[in-house]
C-alpha cells in the first residue's frame, strides 16, 4: 500500500528546491562581484601586531626626545603649517570653532573631533585637515606656552581621529592619501614625545595612538599603496625611515625600515638629476624636492643604513642650484607647478662644500644645466647711474612620467629691479577645471603649434650654446609631429633679450606663444606695434617687440578662460594679469620676441631692432641699447659675433655634449624598472560601481533562472554548468580587458 504525499508536502519540496537551485545559480554572479570589491576592500586594510606591555614601555623610554625633536625639525616640510607667529591667533579661532587654512581657506572646526570636518571644501583643505593641522597647532602652542589644556585637547583629537580612520573600510577626503600619513606622522611623533612622559599616561590612549603609526607603517609599506613615480613615493619612504628611527620597538619598524632603504635607492636614481636638479618640472618641486633628499641623507644615517652612492654630492648640487633660481627677493621663476611669490626656504639640512658643479659657466655669468633642464643668468649690472640686479631664466626640462609635468619646454622667465616681468601661469589648483589649461601650452611663453597636444614630444634638448662677457645664445629645439620648434635666447645687452623662435612644420600650421605679464603692471600697445608694461611704483618700464618674417597676430588677454590667458598664481589663487598671445601668421617660419628693460631714468623710445634671418643658424641683429650705441649680434652658423661699445667679441657655438643624452636615458631607464616593479594600483571605484549596476539584471535572470529549471533534473545541472561558464567568462573579460584597460 502506497501513501501519497500531501499537497502541502510536495509543495514545501518543489519551493525548498526551486529556492536552493536559485541560490546555487546566483554563486557565479556573486563570486563575480566578490572579485570585482575584493581588491578595494584589501586595499583598505592594515592589519597590525598587538603591543604587550614590555614593548610599550620600551617605546616611551627609547628615541631620546632630543632624537624625537631632531626628527620634528627635519620633516617639518612634509606638511603646511601655521607661521610660528600667528599660533595663538589661530589657536583662538579653533576654540572658537573655526581656521583659516594655511591657502586662505576657511574651515569650520569641532572640537575634540568630528569627521566630517575632513571633507568640506577644497582638495587642498581636506589634505591639510588629514595631515592634522589642527593638533598640530595646538601642540606647537602647547609647548610654547606650557598649557596642558592644549595638549589634553590635542590629545584628544588624534585618539579620535585614529579610532575612526581604523574603522575606514576605504576612502574617506584624504585621509588615506600617502601625502597626508607622511605629513601626520609628524604631528603623531610631536604628540607621543610630550604624551610619554606625562603624569597621567594612560597605556590604552597610548596603544592607540601607537597602532595609528603602525596602520600608517602598514599602508605606506603596501605595494598596492606606492607611488613609485613622484616626489609622494619619496614622501612614503622618508615617513618609513621617521617611523624606524622614532618608534624601533614596534613591530613593523624593521621591515619599514628595509623597505624604505630598497625603495630610495631605485627612486634617488631618477628623482634627482646628476647635476643636482630635482626632476618634477619646474622650479617649486625643485624646491621642494631638494629638501626630500636632504631628509633621505639625514634620515638614512639616523637608521644607521649604507649610503646611497653620490646622493651627497648631488644634493649638494641642488642646493646650489636652489640658491640659483632664488630671486633675490626670495621668488622662484613661475614656472610649470610653481608659485610666483615670494616663498619659504625649506629647512635644509647642510651640504657639503667638497663637490663638483656640474654645471657650465659662461663668461656672463650664466649657469648652463644640459641635461636636467634650467639656463639661469643672475647678474649685477650698470643701468644709467643705477645698479641694478637681472635674473632670467630659460627652461627646457623634459622627463615624461615624472611627476608634475607641464607642457613649458622653452619657455622663459625675467625678474629684475626688484620685481617679476615675465613668466608663466604657474601652480593652477587641483580643484580648478582650469588646470589642464594652466599646464598646457596655452599657459606658457614657450613656442608651440597652436592646437599642439597638450603633453608635446619628448626629446626636447639643449642643442647648441655660446657666451661672451658682452652675451650669450642658448639654443633649444624639440621635434612635432609635422617637423620641429626652436627656440634661440640671445642676450644682447645687459637690459636686452631676443628671443628667437623658428620653426620647420607645413605652411597651414600656425606656431603661438603666451607672454604672460606681471599682476600690477599697466600695459599699452605702442603705435609702432611694440608694448610697453610699466610699474607705476618704481616708473621701470619693460618694452615687448615682435619681429617677424610675416606679421604675427597680437592678442592682449587679461583674465580669460576661452581663450585661455591672462593669469598668474602668485599664491594659492588665480590673478588676472595682462599677456600677450603672439600667433605666427601662416606659412611664417620665425618670430623674435625683443625684451628690453628700461630705468625710470631713461626717456628715450627703443628703437625697432632690424633682424634678417637665412636660416636658423644664420642671421642678425641690428639694435641699440639705452645709451643708444649701435648693437650688432651675427650667427653666421657655428661663430656667434657681437659688435658694439665693448668692442667686437667672438664666440664659438659649441653643440651640447653627446654625454647630455646619456645621462637623460640613464635616467629614464631608471624610472620605467622602478615602476615596472611597482606597478600602480588603481581603485577604479566609479568603473566597479559602473559595472556592478550594469550586471544586476543578468544577476537577477540568473536566479531566476534557477528556479525555473529547478524542477527539471537534466536541466537544471547542465544550466548550472553553462551559468558557471558564463559568469567565469564574465569574470575573465573583466580582469584581463576592463579593468586592465
Amino acid at each position: 500500500m502506497r501513501l501519497a504525499h500531501s499537497p502541502k508536502t510536495n509543495w514545501q519540496a518543489n519551493w525548498t528546491s526551486v529556492v536552493l537551485f536559485s541560490l546555487a545559480y546566483l554563486v557565479p554572479p556573486l563570486l563575480v562581484a566578490a572579485l570585482i570589491w575584493l581588491p578595494l576592500w584589501l586595499h583598505g586594510r592594515a592589519t597590525t601586531a598587538s603591543l604587550d606591555s614590555s614593548r610599550l614601555a620600551a617605546l616611551r623610554s627609547t628615541a631620546s626626545d632630543m632624537r624625537l625633536r631632531e626628527i620634528e625639525a627635519l620633516v617639518r616640510d612634509l606638511r603646511s603649517s601655521i607661521p610660528d607667529s600667528d599660533l595663538s591667533n589661530r589657536v583662538a579661532q579653533i576654540r572658537s570653532g573655526h581656521l583659516t587654512l594655511p591657502n586662505g581657506e576657511r574651515r569650520a572646526i569641532t572640537l575634540p573631533f568630528v569627521a566630517t570636518d575632513l571633507v568640506d571644501g577644497t582638495g587642498s583643505g581636506q589634505l591639510n585637515m588629514a595631515m592634522l593641522l589642527v593638533p598640530d597647532t595646538l601642540l606647537r602652542e602647547a609647548e610654547r606656552t606650557g598649557d596642558d589644556a592644549l595638549l589634553d585637547l590635542a590629545l584628544r583629537y588624534v585618539v579620535e581621529f585614529a579610532k575612526f580612520e581604523r574603522t575606514l573600510p576605504g576612502h574617506f577626503g584624504m585621509v588615506r592619501n600617502d601625502h597626508a600619513i607622511a605629513g601626520r606622522l609628524g604631528v603623531v611623533t610631536h604628540l607621543w614625545r610630550l604624551y610619554r612622559s606625562r603624569p597621567n599616561f594612560d597605556p590604552e590612549v597610548a596603544r592607540v595612538l601607537l597602532e595609528h603609526v603602525a596602520r600608517c607603517a602598514r599602508f605606506l609599506m603596501a605595494a598596492s599603496h606606492y607611488t613609485a613615480s613622484t616626489n609622494h613615493g619619496v614622501m612614503q619612504n622618508l615617513a618609513l625611515l621617521q617611523i624606524a628611527a622614532s618608534f624601533p620597538q614596534l613591530p613593523e619598524s624593521t621591515e619599514a625600515r628595509r623597505t624604505a632603504d630598497e625603495r630610495l635607492r631605485a627612486q634617488m636614481a631618477f628623482f634627482i638629476h646628476p647635476e643636482g636638479a630635482v626632476l618634477e618640472h619646474g622650479p617649486g618641486y625643485h624646491r621642494f624636492g631638494i629638501s626630500l633628499v636632504g631628509m633621505a641623507i639625514r634620515l638614512m644615517a639616523w637608521n644607521d643604513l649604507r649610503p646611497i652612492d653620490g646622493l651627497e654630492e648631488r644634493y649638494a648640487r641642488g642646493v646650489t642650484l636652489l640658491d640659483r633660481l632664488t630671486r633675490p627677493d626670495g621668488s622662484l621663476p613661475r614656472i610649470g607647478d610653481t608659485y610666483g611669490g615670494i616663498g619659504v626656504r625649506p629647512h635644509l639640512p647642510p651640504a657639503s662644500n667638497s663637490f663638483v658643479d656640474k654645471a657650465l659657466e659662461l663668461a656672463d655669468a650664466t649657469h648652463l644645466y644640459p641635461g636636467a633642464g634650467y639656463s639661469i643668468t643672475a647678474r649685477t649690472v650698470q643701468a644709467d647711474d643705477t645698479v641694478v640686479e637681472t635674473h632670467a631664466t630659460l627652461y627646457w626640462s623634459r622627463f615624461p612620467g615624472q611627476g608634475h609635468e607641464a607642457a613649458a619646454e622653452g619657455s622663459f622667465a625675467l625678474w629684475a629691479a626688484g620685481r617679476n616681468w615675465l613668466g608663466n601661469v604657474g601652480y593652477w589648483g587641483y580643484d580648478s577645471a582650469s588646470r589642464t589649461d594652466a599646464l598646457s601650452w596655452r599657459g606658457s611663453s614657450a613656442p608651440h603649434l597652436q592646437d599642439e597636444n597638450f603633453r608635446g614630444s619628448d626629446d626636447m634638448r639643449l642643442t647648441a650654446v655660446a657666451g661672451t662677457p658682452l652675451g650669450h645664445l642658448i639654443e633649444v629645439g624639440r621635434t612635432v609631429p609635422t617637423g620641429g620648434v626652436q627656440r634661440q635666447l640671445v642676450q644682447f645687452a645687459p637690459l636686452g633679450w631676443m628671443l628667437l623662435d623658428h620653426t620647420e612644420t607645413r605652411a597651414d600650421l600656425r606656431v603661438a606663444r603666451l607672454w604672460t605679464i606681471e599682476p600690477g603692471l599697466s600695459v599699452s600697445r605702442q603705435d609702432d606695434g611694440s608694448y610697453i608694461a610699466t610699474d607705476t611704483i618704481s616708473g621701470w618700464r619693460m618694452v615687448i617687440q615682435f619681429v617677424s618674417d610675416i606679421q604675427p597676430d597680437v592678442e592682449v588677454l587679461r583674465g580669460s578662460l576661452a581663450p585661455f590667458g591672462g593669469w598668474a598664481m602668485n599664491g594659492p589663487k588665480p590673478i588676472e594679469a595682462p599677456a600677450l598671445a603672439a600667433t605666427q601668421a601662416k606659412a611664417s617660419r620665425w618670430l623674435a620676441t625683443f625684451v628690453t628693460l628700461m630705468p625710470p631714468t631713461t626717456t628715450a623710445t627703443v628703437p625697432r631692432p632690424e633682424l634678417q634671418v637665412e636660416s636658423s643658424d644664420r642671421w642678425s641683429v641690428h639694435a641699440k641699447d639705452l645709451n643708444g650705441s649701435r648693437i650688432n649680434v651675427i650667427r653666421h652658423q657655428d661663430r656667434l659675433q657681437f659688435v658694439g661699445a665693448g668692442g667686437p667679441v667672438a664666440a664659438a657655438i659649441e653643440p651640447a655634449s653627446p654625454g647630455v643624452m646619456a645621462d637623460r636615458e640613464t635616467v629614464r631607464r631608471a624610472f620605467k624598472a622602478h615602476l615596472s616593479a611597482y606597478p600602480r594600483f588603481r581603485t577604479l571605484e566609479p568603473y566597479r560601481s559602473k559595472v556592478t549596476k550594469a550586471l544586476l539584471v543578468p544577476a537577477a535572470i540568473t536566479g531566476v533562472a534557477g528556479g525555473v529549471l529547478a524542477g527539471r533534473r537534466r536541466l537544471r545541472w547542465r544550466g548550472l554548468m553553462v551559468t558557471l561558464g558564463v559568469w567565469g567568462a564574465i569574470a575573465a573579460w573583466l580582469q584581463l580587458v576592463y579593468f586592465a584597460t
